[in-house]
């Protein structure tokens, strides 16, 4: 025999409360108490797994089809954007009817509209290559660590960094995304590598803001040199103290006390309106003067940094060292 589920909701799918609430997406429940429901499923999966795309004379077919029941729609007239807009609707309706493709996959894929129904959002997360980062400032090439290097070959052997290159300049440059956090502004100093995937944001500026950026940049140099006119030193300094520095014995001097003052008051400010301030990188940064960077510390309560790359060294197995290191490189602040 075959069971009905009762419909609850007319104008929606064989919907179950506790699988929608589980699965956060639209559902079709079916009664498997039977031998012919269960192979009838079993069939129904098999085909849209093995379903093949269209063929060429099909696709072909369903424009043609819609042409010639639109014929009126065709002649030119000054509405000729809107009737090319409806034609291609009609015809990605068409394909997508003989296709068998669900409506929220169609409006996925054509306007992005989300296909599930989610309290967080989650971003790709390549860890490894910050790991990498790191182990090479620790591992020594004396004979004393050749043992450890030879247990974590393991981890790197099959590993090789694919780095992205940008233009800036007319010139090709690294576009890291190690870079983007070792060069982080001083503002975000503190934040460790879990919170920065979690509400960084990195921005391209317009030919606009580079060109007040720079301005910026070159008056803050000579206000500087106005400042220091008497100490020969302080003239001679190099324009990477000034502009935000990586000395390892100090912090950046792209702020003084003054600056950082309004700073603070800037992002006071645009916290109480809910929106980000865009800040430098650091001038070591190979994007440093198109690219500027953002933290929406709201993010932190809804965004979920999907590890890729590999499985994430646990406590319990494998390497004790390669964990710890794993760790302090994802939950401890680093340059």
């Amino acid at each position: 025999g075959h069971i009905n589920v009762r419909h609850i909701e007319p104008m929606m799918n064989t919907v179950h409360p506790v699988l929608t609430f589980l699965n956060r997406c639209n559902s079709d429940v079916s009664s498997l108490l039977s031998g012919t429901a269960v192979k009838a499923v079993v069939s129904y999966v098999s085909d849209y797994i093995s379903k093949l795309s269209l063929k060429s004379y099909q696709m072909f077919a369903s424009v043609y089809d819609v042409f010639e029941k639109d014929a009126e729609i065709r002649g030119g007239t000054p509405r000729d954007k809107d009737n090319a807009r409806h034609l291609m609707r009609k015809m990605v309706n068409s394909m997508t009817a003989k296709m068998e493709i669900g409506s929220p996959m169609a409006s996925l894929y054509l306007l992005g509209n989300p296909d599930r129904y989610a309290s967080h959002t989650y971003v790709p997360f390549a860890w490894r290559q910050y790991v990498q980062f790191v182990r090479a400032f620790w591992v020594s090439n004396g004979p004393a660590e050749e043992e450890e290097e030879e247990e974590d070959e393991g981890m790197c052997a099959d590993d090789e960094e694919r780095l992205p290159i940008g233009r800036m300049d007319g010139k090709f440059v690294p576009a890291s995304a190690v870079d983007d956090y070792r060069f982080r502004p001083d503002a975000y100093s503190a934040l460790n590598l879990y919170e920065w995937v979690q509400c960084s944001k990195k921005k391209k500026r317009s030919i606009k803001e580079r060109e007040k950026f720079e301005e910026e940049i070159r008056l803050k140099v000579l206000e500087s040199e106005l400042d220091d006119d008497d100490d020969e030193e302080d003239v001679q300094e190099p324009i990477t103290r000034l502009i935000g520095s990586t000395d390892p014995d100090g912090e950046s001097d792209w702020e003084t006390d003054d600056e950082e003052n309004v700073i603070l008051d800037k992002q006071a400010k645009i916290n109480r309106n809910n929106r980000p301030i865009q800040l430098p990188f650091q001038v070591d940064h190979p994007m440093f003067k198109s690219h500027s960077v953002c933290c929406n510390f709201e993010s932190m309560h809804s965004v979920i940094p999907n590890f890729i790359g590999g499985t994430v060294p646990r406590s319990d197995k494998g390497d004790r060292a390669t964990y710890c290191m794993t760790m302090l490189t994802l939950f401890k602040a680093w340059r």
